[in-house]
């Protein structure tokens, strides 16, 4: 039975395998980093051959051994690498290359010696001296288990091009002295040559780790330490048992580029050229034949296909007709017939609620001074089986501004907005990175895999595309648990089935989803009339286009430019008009009719704007979504509580509520509304002993919570699930 040093080892080598994949395993729940991508490189390094063997000869060189059993030696490798992702964590890879597998074999045995003509007892060395080297082939399966280190088993298979031997027999005891019987040498069975019956194609098994190093800002240049280990499984030599292993360190230098991302654009070029014509009595526009060019425009890791569509189009203007002249002809006289003149006349009525229409004479509004907090939905939802984003969310062109101050403070409108809101502080923390997870139903969609990848991959798309952020910052990935939400809604109906078709988002960074604060802002309790309707009209005479205006110190509340009879326009004041309106201003409303040569007939009228503000302020603060059923405060709940109530002065009062969607009983959900502002009201106690808490009650699904106009959506169910703190006092007027 033969024993040597690789059966000592043996079972370590097992053992450690097994722990390293076990520790692989245990990693795969977290985040690694930044997403793999594809590597391009070469490697380079030097080893310590380790030779495992039983024979005694080789085949047909004659030697006197009894049996080598080891041997080592140290040679070089190198060659070139490639590797691609396979999973979020995972590389799949091929290198080809050179390795040298050179090594000394010797065995000590006792031998007769002549020394002075007598024969003593003294030793002799067997040496096999193996110039052994092979080109490699050898497929990998790498692991991240952080964001930099990587752990890797492959299969070698090789075949020699370099198989010299240089083979001995040598007396090394007594030294110096001392021939084999029959000779006058020290030295017998000297050989040298090509060792014949190599093994065509030898395997080795291998486990390795590495470490890659930026060397670049962008990391797309890697130097990578590496330690390996490969365990021959065949034997160097036919019908000899001998196998050769390796321990190994060496340095990759790996690129790994950006992924191309491709998307496309369109831009237009559309010039107008005027025209003056008698065949028409109004401006009439003639589109061109458009003609298309399209080209790429290169932008590193991103390439716009861009298809150019150019149009010349004609305005034709008229030129006004001269009047028919009617000739006397027995006086001889010519007469031109007058046109008739042009009138005009305009009314301007408020609508009620109810619908009834009264003559307008003025515009009142009531404001109050209302600073607002709503949670960002980490969420995006999407349709039945598709990855594209919904149309309802705001989507920018790439390069376009966007100013989350503009929005009206509501917690829809922050949620349609909630990608833009992110992409611009990713933008502005470059150091932070995004995980976008993908999720798909269970039940409708039986949480497909691939349909989960696709919707995170197109969130991370519009963010790279639009925002222009890194796409190693964004890592897509779909979810665990067979591509289905952990904490996904289970009622059987489409309203639960929606919720579950989303992809979410996490930072490493709570800045980034932290709560939308809205400036503090006049909002709008009462706006008598709530509509204005406008009733142009022409009384006689001929024109060829009409306009119609309500402006108020520059800002226009209404703007119409028309051919054709005058039409009635409704407006409907919104949130943006009450901000605008100024209080004490008149609001003009202008009718002008343009005729031929360049008449013209203007109405207008002039109308008080009346704007309040309530003696009182309020500050709300709706809170981080709610799980379903959970009644609990968790410490992103009570971080929000207490950054909201700090500083809480002795004359404010404060107001809980707390809202539930419409889904399962609706007198469990009034229970657990209720205890939701249970819970809310006893940690603002906690933390404000002195707070007047005025009223505090659990509304469940009966009145919507702020901001929010129905349950249609899954948004706006998951934003029901949440508890309002009111904070009302006296306003200042700063």
């Amino acid at each position: 039975m033969r024993i040597n040093w690789f059966d000592k080892i043996e079972n370590k080598l097992i053992l450690i395998i097994t722990l390293l994949i076990l520790i692989n395993i245990a990693s795969r729940a977290q985040s690694s980093g930044d997403t793999l991508r594809p590597r391009y490189g070469f490697y380079a390094g030097g080893g310590l051959n380790l030779h495992s063997a039983a024979f005694a000869m080789l085949p047909g060189v004659p030697n006197c051994c009894p049996e080598f059993s080891s041997g080592s030696g140290f040679g070089p490798l190198f060659g070139l690498l490639y590797e691609m992702p396979l999973a979020d964590d995972m590389l799949i890879g091929v290198r080809a290359g050179y390795h040298s597998r050179s090594g000394l074999l010797s065995k000590i045995e006792e031998t007769d010696v002549i020394v002075n003509l007598q024969p003593i007892m003294g030793e002799l060395e067997h040496t096999i001296d193996a110039g052994l080297a092979v080109l490699v082939l050898e497929p990998t399966l790498s692991y991240r288990f952080s964001d930099k280190l990587f752990a890797s088993i492959g299969i070698l298979a090789g075949t020699y091009i370099q198989q010299s031997y240089d083979q001995k027999e040598e007396i090394v005891k007594p030294e110096k002295t001392g021939v084999f019987p029959g000779t006058q040498s020290r030295i017998r069975n000297a050989r040298s040559g090509d060792i014949d019956g190599m093994t065509q194609l030898g395997l080795a098994i291998s486990a390795a780790v590495s470490y890659e190093l930026p060397l670049n800002k962008d990391g797309t240049l890697l130097l990578a330490p590496e330690l390996k280990f490969s365990y021959g499984i065949t034997n160097a030599v036919q019908n000899l048992d001998w196998r050769i292993s390796s321990f190994s360190a060496g340095l990759a230098l790996k690129y790994t580029p950006f992924e191309t991302i491709y998307s496309e654009l369109e831009k237009y070029r559309i010039d107008t050229v005027e025209k003056k014509t008698d065949a028409y009595t109004r401006e009439i526009y003639i589109s061109g034949v458009p003609s298309l060019r399209a080209y790429d425009i290169d932008r590193g890791d991103t390439v716009y296909k861009v298809s150019e569509i150019s149009r010349t189009d004609t305005l034709m203007i008229p030129v006004p007709k001269k009047r028919p002249i009617v000739t006397n002809k027995e006086a001889r006289v010519e007469i031109e017939l007058p046109a008739p003149a042009l009138t005009a006349v305009l009314d301007v009525f408020g609508e009620t609620v109810s619908g009834e229409k009264v003559p307008l004479e003025e515009i009142r509004m009531e404001v109050q001074m209302t600073t607002e907090v709503y949670p960002l939905l980490p969420y995006i939802f999407f349709g039945s089986g598709s990855a594209r984003i919904p149309a309802r969310y705001a989507q920018l062109s790439a390069g376009q501004g966007f100013d989350p101050q503009k929005l009206e403070p509501s917690p829809i409108v922050y949620h349609r907005n909630n990608l833009n809101i992110i992409g611009l502080r990713l933008k502005k923390n470059s150091d932070v990175k995004l995980m976008v997870k993908g999720f798909a139903d269970p039940a409708t969609e039986a949480g497909e895999c691939s349909l989960a990848k696709s919707r995170a991959e197109s969130v991370k798309a519009y963010l790279v595309n639009t925002f222009g952020i890194d796409g190693g910052r964004i890592i897509a990935k779909a979810g665990t648990e067979n591509c289905q939400p952990p904490d996904r809604t289970k009622t059987k109906s489409e309203d639960g089935y929606a919720e579950n078709r989303r992809v979410e988002l996490y930072v490493n960074d709570p800045g980034i989803l932290a709560p939308v604060k809205g400036y503090r802002y006049q909002k709008p309790m009462i706006i008598s009339p709530p509509v204005i309707q406008f009733s142009p009209k022409v009384l006689s005479g001929e024109f060829d286009y009409w306009t119609l205006s309500a402006n108020q110190d520059g800002y226009w509340l209404e703007e119409v430019r028309e051919t054709g009879k005058p039409v009635q326009n409704w407006h409907e004041l919104s949130f943006r008009d009450a901000q605008e309106l100024k209080n004490g201003l008149p609001l003009v409303v202008e009718f002008k009719v343009y005729g031929n040569n360049s008449k013209h007939v203007t109405v207008n009228q002039s109308f008080k704007v009346i704007k309040d503000t309530s003696e009182i302020e309020i500050e709300s603060l709706t809170l981080t979504i709610f799980q379903v059923s959970q009644a609990f405060l968790d410490n992103r709940i009570k971080k929000e509580i207490r950054s909201f109530v700090r500083g809480l002065g002795h004359d404010a009062t404060v107001m809980v509520r707390g809202y539930s969607d419409y889904l399962g009983d609706e007198d469990e959900n009034i229970e657990l509304s209720a205890r939701r502002a249970d819970q809310v009201k006893d940690y603002i106690r906690s933390i404000a002993p002195n707070a007047k808490i005025a009223k505090v009650e659990g509304i469940g699904s009966k009145l919507y919570p702020p901001g929010v106009s129905s349950y249609d959506t899954p948004e706006e169910r998951f934003m029901s699930r949440t508890v309002e703190i009111e904070i009302r006092k006296k306003y200042l007027g700063r």
